[in-house]
Parts: structure tokens; C-alpha cells; sequence
């Protein structure tokens, strides 16, 4: 029989006796004739893209072009040098299973293996089922078919470990009460689940610190709150093993556990290397109080120099430590700093120090410190915080007020006469040949008592207590003083003298003009409601009108050229309309505004300021103060005709002034 080259083949058999007889041919027998070797088509694994860490088990499949047999443990070797995976599973079919699990510290950006030669019998075979050795040469890696070119596995079996620990907290003494924070950092970002991690430290007694926050990053933040009696000349954590999961986990995000010990005690990056911190829980905090906790004082002048001690008497505390002192305010007095307050050094003034050796404080309080605030009308009140630290970082805190008001120095004009003409009180104001002012009491104080800031309803420009009056000038013969100059006395364009008076309305029982008249009185208007007389609210006279929304009245007007009109108000309205700008603008007060671009005037309050102009066009001035503050309010708005000149006086004191180019009689409106 010839070599029969590979195929399949159909064998039958004939059977011939001595005397040349020949048999029939016997049933066909099938044989293959298989010479062909298996070769590996593939290599893959059944594990998803992706990082894995220690642990993990990553099947890699090698793919052969015909079912083959495994017999011992052959070996794929991966990576360079080589390491070493064993055979699994796979025989009886065409793919053979290697299952490689990482080894801490094996670290590969794409699993691959060794070479093309990387797999190898290990003593055993791989066979096909005609027994014909099967190849065992792969592609080269990176190339088709190759595990690195199928796949994209990354091996990160590296742990994470700590390689310093330190504090934010400055070297230096610590007492108790004082939190101690503590970074504990590893090479790799790590992320701290199920429970909260502790540090042991070597304090006497032993205390721990504890974990707060940090995870997901390369910093664990932990921290530890003195306690009284608690000891360490240098703090540290107590041994390399002081780390502590306390049931927690910190791994790295493909779920290798950190390596927890720390540096050596005296090693560098230990907590006693990095920082000298010395625990003191016997110090104690200084007392420290002001010797004046409060005191009143004005714009422009020194306040009364405050002094901050410890209950000694000096600056150093009952551990014979010096005391540091910072300074804070806020404009709220309720015994704290709101928004944690603001440094003195930001303080309106025109002179102020702060010492903090010495804990000595001054303050000239400048314009500024009252404008906006108190003003002229109310004290402006300051809360100060004095905090004193000593070298343990122990602090004590005080508190002391400041209560001011802007002096009233406003000089007023009046015809050249003499001080005989004028029945007024010498202790309170003051002449000059052509001027009257408020004396030193009244300029400081707006209650006019010798102790200042009491807490009357006397406010502005009402200087006298007892009666209610402006500078009560020659109130005899029935001419009332809180009203106007009498008897031509003491002119000023800001309140009208008695002989140029054209009108009154003075409220006390009746809507009359008691200038001009009854049948110049206020009358009520369609769809509105009388306003009622009140006892309660009164600046002048017995009575005033209270005037809601729906109420209002008119009255024939009594000017058009020159004028100065004069009443008190007292309001908490906060009506804003139109841009508050104009005085058609918010809601009138005493007006003679009539539709259109007209010869007209009046006042009207606008987000609580007060407005004063003229029509045609509108020209207006606005006051620089507020005055719906539920406090009785003198507005002043006066008008020359000659030059268009308009002043609006708010509490005798000018807010504005303005000139319109409308220098006409105002007559388009009639009431």
C-alpha cells in the first residue's frame, strides 16, 4: 500500500482462495487521513475594558482553529519578565481558559502577553483529536488578534500608602477647647467608606482624632479637640499602627486597600517631625473686660478711650501668658457679631488706633460712622468685639457700645437786629450778629438733657422739651412759635415769619384755613374717606390727622410765585413709584400737581424720601434722608420765582437745592 496524503477514504477488502476464487467486495470502511496541526486564531479575554486591582480574576481566552485536548497545566506568560499564568479550562473544545489574578504591586497601562512564544506546554500537551501537536504560537502583541490589540484592561494592583503626616495648626502651645487638625496624606487618591477611621495619639490620657473628611482625594483630614488635663509635650500619633479602620475601608477607586502604617515616630514626615505642637489642657482662657462697656459719642470728636485687661488688671493672663487683642464691630447691639462682624480698622474715622499688646482702642468717628444711620435724628449704635488670645491659643472675648449721633451745627440766617428783640433760652441757643444756632447741649443731643441720648420722642429740629418749639422766638400775644417767626422776628426762607403767613392749617379740631378762612378749608374728595383727628401721634398743636391711602383732601391753592411751604409729617410709608426722581413720582404730601407738562408744584414721599419741584418742565430735588421712620419730620420746600430756585429743608436743615428754568406763576393747578 502507498503513503496515502490527507483526506478522507472509503477501504474495502476481497478475499481470493488457491484456486484463483475471489470474493465480493466487503462493506466500506471510512478513514480520514489528519496531518494539520491546530494554530491559535485568537487571543481575548471574556473580562470588560477597564482597571482592576488586586485580587481580581481576569480570564484570558486563547482561540485554536479545531477542538483540541489539554493535558497537565500548560502556561501563558504575560507582561515583561513574564509572569506566569496557569491553563484552566477549555478541553474538548476550540478555547482554552488562563485565569491571571493581580499581584499587589503588578502595575500594566494594557494587558498583554509576554511574546508570540508566551505560551508553553509546562510538560503537559495540547493536541488536536488526531493527536497532531497543536501550535502554540500567537500573534505578536499589538498586532490582530492579539490580546493588547482585542482588548483594553489595565492592571493597577498598586497600593496606596501614607507618606506624611502634619497639621495646619501653627507650632506652638494649645489648650483646651482648641481643635487640632491633622492631614494624614497617602500616595494615591483614596476613598474611605462604610464607618469613620481614628487616629491614636500620644497624649496622656490617650485621645484619638477622627476622621472628617477628605475622601476621594490624597489627603484624610482628621481632628482632635483638647481636652482639660490632656498632656503632650510633642504631639504625634502614638505608633505606626495608630491608624485605625474602625470598620471602615480606605481603598483606592479599583478597590485596593491602603497600606495603613505610618512614618516612623521620628522619621521624617511623622506629625512629630513635621510640627512641634505642645498639648496644655491645664491653661486656661483669659478674662478679659473694657473699662468703659458704654459710652456715647459724636462725629467729629474722640470718644472716650477704651482699655481692654485681663481681671489682673494687666495684659498678661493668670498663666502669666501675654495676651494678643483683635477687634471686630457691627452696627446690631444684640451681645454677638453678625456675619462675624468687620475688622475696626474698616471704621468710618478720622483718627482711630487699636493697640494689640495693650488692648487700648481710640476712635474720632467720622460723618460717615452716623450718615445713613442714626443721622441727626437718632443715635447710631456700635457693638465692639475684643477678643485676647494668649501664646496656648486661648482666647477670651468682651463686648463694649458705642452709641452716636452727628452734633447739630447748622448755623441759621436771620435779619441784622439785636438779641432784645428775641425771648429765647440762653442755655440752649446761641446768637451772633447775623446768625442763631443751637448751644453745645442742643448741638449733641436732640432731647435736650444734660445726660444725652434719653429716650423722649423729641426729635430733628424740636429743641425745646417742655413746649415743643423752634428756638421759641417772642412767642407773645398769641403768635405760636412752633409754627413760624412771630411778629417778624427771626426771618428765615425756611419757615415763614408771621407777617407773610397766607395760609394755616393747624388740625386741631377742624379743616379750616384759619389765615384765610372757612371757605378756604379742605374738602373732601369723591371716592375718598375723611381722615380722623388723633390724640395719639402729636407734634403740634392738640391734635393731627392721620391720612391712609384712600383718604385725601383739597384746598383752593394760597401761592404761585414766591413761596416757602412748611408742615410735619410723620410716616412709615415705603410706596415706590416711578423712578422717585420727580415729584409726580410716590405719593403726594402737600401738592398742587395737575395733569400734563404744566405751571405746577408740590411734594410727594417716594421709598421714604422726600420730594419737592416744579412742572414744566419737572424739576425736582430729592432729600438725602430718609424720613418714614414713624418719627415727626419738619419739611420745608421754598420757591423764588425770580431766579427758579427751589431748597427743600428737611428738620431745618438743607437737603437740596435746584434751579428750574420755569420761573412763571404756578397756577395750573388750582387746589
Amino acid at each position: 500500500m502507498s503513503t496515502l496524503i490527507e483526506g478522507t477514504y472509503t477501504i474495502t477488502a476481497t478475499a481470493t482462495d488457491g484456486g484463483s476464487r475471489t470474493s465480493a467486495a466487503s462493506a466500506g470502511q471510512s478513514i480520514t487521513i489528519d496531518t494539520t496541526a491546530p494554530t491559535i486564531t485568537n487571543v481575548t479575554s471574556s473580562a470588560a475594558d477597564g482597571a482592576y486591582g488586586i485580587g481580581a480574576t481576569i480570564p484570558i481566552q486563547i482561540v485554536y482553529s479545531s477542538i483540541v485536548n489539554v493535558t497537565g497545566t500548560p502556561i501563558l506568560y504575560i507582561q515583561y519578565p513574564g509572569i506566569p499564568v496557569n491553563y484552566a479550562s477549555g478541553s474538548g473544545t476550540n478555547t482554552l481558559t488562563f485565569n491571571y489574578v493581580p499581584a499587589a504591586g503588578q502595575s500594566f497601562a494594557d494587558l498583554s502577553y509576554h511574546d508570540a512564544f508566551a505560551l508553553s506546554l509546562n510538560g503537559g500537551t495540547i493536541r488536536d483529536t488526531a493527536s497532531n501537536n497543536a501550535s502554540l504560537n500567537m500573534a505578536t502583541p499589538g498586532a490582530a488578534n492579539s490580546l493588547s490589540y482585542n482588548k483594553n484592561i489595565v492592571i493597577d494592583a498598586v497600593q496606596g500608602t501614607v507618606t506624611g503626616v502634619n497639621s495646619s495648626n501653627a507650632d506652638g502651645k494649645w489648650g483646651p477647647g482648641n481643635v487640632i487638625n491633622i492631614a494624614v496624606t497617602f500616595s494615591r487618591a483614596v476613598n474611605v467608606a462604610v464607618s469613620t477611621p481614628t487616629l491614636t495619639l500620644n497624649t496622656s490620657p490617650s485621645r484619638t482624632a477622627t476622621y472628617v473628611n477628605g475622601t476621594g482625594t490624597t489627603v484624610l483630614n482628621f481632628t482632635y479637640t483638647v481636652q482639660a488635663g490632656d498632656t503632650s509635650a510633642d504631639l504625634n500619633y502614638a505608633s505606626t499602627g495608630a491608624l485605625t479602620l474602625n470598620t471602615a475601608t480606605i481603598k483606592d477607586s479599583v478597590g485596593n486597600n491602603a497600606v495603613l502604617t505610618l512614618p516612623g515616630l521620628v522619621a521624617a514626615g511623622s506629625l512629630g517631625t513635621n510640627k512641634n505642637l505642645n498639648i496644655v489642657g491645664s491653661n486656661t482662657a483669659p478674662n478679659i473686660s473694657p473699662d468703659i462697656a458704654a459710652q456715647n459719642g459724636y462725629t467729629g470728636s474722640p470718644i472716650s478711650t477704651v482699655n481692654v485687661n485681663h481681671s489682673n488688671g494687666t495684659d498678661t493672663d493668670s498663666d502669666s501668658e501675654a495676651i494678643t487683642y483683635s477687634c471686630k464691630f457691627d452696627r446690631t447691639v444684640n451681645g454677638s457679631m453678625d456675619s462675624g462682624g468687620t475688622p475696626c480698622a474698616s471704621l468710618p474715622n478720622t483718627a482711630y488706633s487699636f493697640n494689640t499688646a495693650t488692648g487700648i482702642f481710640t476712635w474720632t468717628p467720622s460723618l460717615a460712622a452716623a450718615s445713613g444711620y442714626g443721622g441727626y435724628t437718632a443715635k447710631t449704635r456700635y457693638e465692639f468685639e475684643i477678643t485676647g488670645n494668649d501664646t496656648a491659643n486661648m482666647k477670651g472675648t468682651t463686648l463694649f457700645t458705642v452709641d452716636l449721633i452727628i452734633p447739630f451745627n447748622q448755623t441759621m440766617n436771620y435779619r441784622t437786629s439785636t438779641t432784645s428783640d428775641y425771648s429765647y433760652d440762653n442755655t440752649k441757643v446761641s446768637f451772633g450778629s447775623t446768625s442763631v444756632s443751637l448751644a453745645e447741649i442742643d448741638a449733641t443731643d436732640d432731647d435736650n438733657t444734660l445726660t444725652g441720648f434719653a429716650a423722649g420722642g423729641n426729635y430733628g429740629v424740636s429743641w425745646d422739651m417742655n413746649s415743643q418749639t423752634f428756638f421759641k422766638l417772642d412767642n407773645a400775644g398769641g403768635c405760636d412759635g412752633r409754627y413760624f417767626n412771630c411778629s417778624g422776628k427771626g426771618d428765615r426762607d425756611w419757615i415763614p415769619k408771621a407777617s407773610d403767613l397766607v395760609s394755616r392749617y393747624g388740625f386741631d379740631s377742624t379743616f379750616e384755613d384759619s389765615v384765610r378762612g372757612a371757605s378756604f378749608s379742605f374738602a373732601l374728595q369723591s371716592g375718598g374717606t375723611t381722615p380722623d383727628f388723633t390724640l395719639a401721634t402729636v407734634k403740634t398743636g392738640d391734635r393731627s390727622i392721620n391720612i391712609d391711602s384712600s383718604e385725601w383732601m383739597t384746598a383752593a391753592r394760597p401761592v404761585s410765585d414766591d413761596f416757602t411751604m412748611n408742615f410735619w409729617m410723620n410716616s412709615l410709608d415705603t410706596t415706590l413709584s416711578g423712578s422717585c426722581s420727580q415729584f409726580p413720582d410716590g405719593v403726594g404730601l402737600v401738592s398742587a400737581e395737575a395733569p400734563g407738562g404744566v405751571n405746577d408744584f408740590g411734594t410727594a414721599l417716594c421709598d421714604g424720601k422726600v420730594i419737592a419741584g416744579v412742572g414744566n418742565p419737572d424739576t425736582s430735588v430729592v432729600s438725602s434722608w430718609t424720613v418714614n421712620d414713624s418719627k415727626w419730620h419738619m419739611v420745608t420746600m421754598t420757591r423764588k420765582k425770580s431766579s427758579g430756585e427751589i431748597i427743600l429743608f428737611i428738620d431745618g436743615v438743607e437737603n437740596g437745592r435746584v434751579t428750574s428754568t420755569n420761573v412763571a406763576s404756578l397756577t395750573a393747578g388750582s387746589t
